[in-house]
């Protein structure tokens, strides 16, 4: 996760038409601007001297403001003006801006989904992110899509013959745009054979398309309890779910052949963490398949940290066209599925005219695919 909405695996033909999906929603761009501050839609890292909070990602060192007059969904950069000031007066704001801290103090009444996320959704608490995911799981098993909802990534949408997927995705396949990601990341990578571990498995889509295609000993790690209990009521008895963190992966050194993550690195807050976390786990000779929207800065420290830790990358790949391409074909029936009609929810679900799409549009968040191999 992300870890954003559910959708259903193409190896269930037949399933009721109720099905709904990350990839399958869309909203009105005002709709989706409603509520954000203009100035602060992508707040940067503090400017030199200020302490921050741990955020849940490191986010560009520019700052953005969505143009009011006119198109209210068109972008350009601000003036590098004032950025240590508008930083200071977000943060000393924390019970405003962080809503998961206020919902986690309403103790056992109902909270909408909305609540555990923040306005700048890339400063949501791991505490946060969690309660979100619990809260949308029990909300596809409420309005009975949860046995048909697997897929929890923006998908990918080919735009031209520039695609690595080593598999057809056949016209006719539900959700076929997540599906597609899937192998876009994998690419030309043999994983027949291979101990993989999908860190962020979500509702456990991904994993079941690796362990359906390649001959692959799958394990799937997730923050959510109630995504991996689902996970292991749903899918195939030979994929292992475990609950776990990215930060600090339940698994033993050298214990796989590749780890996969999916648009789940974004939300973890400690890049190097996880980075490292990852070459604990990995045998030499082993792949990191990893695809994210992440600031320009942040994919360099990954590569220059993958480089220090021993990675090779092979592939290193700007998708953010493809990525928006499968967001535009995404419909209307969001407030419905999510029972939450809240801005925050558009913009988890990176909708036309939300303020991550309008940040992935200007170039300030790049969806890239980095496979890279660790030298034996």
């Amino acid at each position: 996760m992300p870890r954003g909405a559910a959708t259903t695996s193409s190896a269930r033909p037949g399933t009721a038409c109720r099905r709904v999906c990350r990839q399958a929603v869309a909203c009105p761009a005002a709709t989706a601007n409603e509520g954000r501050n203009p100035g602060e839609d992508l707040i940067s890292r503090p400017p030199t001297g200020v302490k921050r909070r741990p955020l849940r990602s490191q986010t560009s060192t520019l700052v953005w403001t969505r143009r009011l007059s006119g198109v209210r969904d068109s972008t350009t950069p601000c003036h590098k003006t004032s950025a240590k000031q508008i930083w200071l007066r977000r943060h000393k704001m924390d019970q405003l801006s962080e809503p998961s801290a206020q919902a986690e103090s309403a103790g056992d009444s109902p909270v909408a989904m909305s609540a555990h996320l923040a306005d700048d959704l890339l400063s949501t608490t791991a505490t946060g992110w969690r309660s979100f995911y619990d809260s949308l799981s029990r909300r596809l098993e409420d309005v009975g899509v949860a046995d048909s909802s697997f897929f929890l990534n923006y998908g990918y949408l080919p735009i031209d013959s520039n695609n690595d997927s080593a598999f057809v995705i056949r016209d006719g396949t539900f959700n076929a745009n997540s599906v597609r990601l899937v192998f876009e990341v994998v690419g030309p990578v043999d994983l027949n054979d291979r101990t993989v571990v999908e860190i962020g498995c979500g509702r456990g889509g991904n994993s079941a398309q690796v362990a359906e295609k390649f001959s692959a000993r799958v394990t799937g790690i997730d923050m959510s309890a109630e995504a991996i209990a689902f996970c292991r009521r749903t899918h195939r008895d030979s994929i292992d779910f475990q609950v776990g963190d990215a930060l600090n992966i339940p698994l033993a050194d050298e214990f796989c052949d590749a780890v996969i993550n999916v648009e789940s690195s974004h939300s973890y807050g400690n890049l190097p963490k996880f980075l490292n976390e990852v070459r604990r786990i990995c045998r030499p000779g082993a792949w990191f398949l990893h695809t994210d929207f992440l600031s320009t800065d942040d994919w360099d420290y990954v590569r220059a940290r993958l480089k220090a830790l021993g990675f090779v990358t092979e592939t290193d790949r700007d998708i953010t066209a493809n990525v928006l391409a499968s967001r535009d074909q995404a419909k209307d029936n969001w407030a419905q599925v999510y029972g939450d009609g809240n801005a925050r929810v558009a913009n988890f679900l990176a909708l036309p005219g939300s303020a991550i799409y309008e940040q992935l549009r200007a170039g300030l968040l790049e969806y890239r695919i980095l496979r890279s191999q660790l030298r034996p």
